[in-house]
């Protein structure tokens, strides 16, 4: 038997012994999570230069990423466009231009 085993304990004995772990990270108890209440701490200025550098850099790769996607997306678009004119060079025209 461990302490705050359910079954053996109240839920609330049980409760204070159950954590969570949120997708940011953080660890909570359930009774957090039952009453839906969460605590923000603020931070200095120095964190906050530093989660602001993150923050920067995290925007730069995402905006890099974007940005070679849409070049790359061009270069698809001038290769088929290359490919579409040699096609249609070696046609005669309906007009014969």
């Amino acid at each position: 038997m461990n302490i705050g085993a359910e079954g053996y304990c109240s839920k609330e004995i049980s409760d204070s012994f159950t954590f969570y772990q949120t997708p940011e990270g953080f660890i909570i108890p359930k009774s957090m999570i039952d009453n839906r209440e969460f605590i923000f701490e603020f931070v200095d200025g120095e964190e906050a230069g530093e989660l602001q550098e993150f923050a920067d850099e995290k925007r730069r790769v995402e905006e890099e990423k974007i940005k070679k996607r849409k070049e790359r997306r061009a270069e698809i678009n001038r290769e088929i466009a290359e490919k579409k004119r040699e096609k249609n060079g070696s046609q005669l025209g309906l007009f014969g231009d």
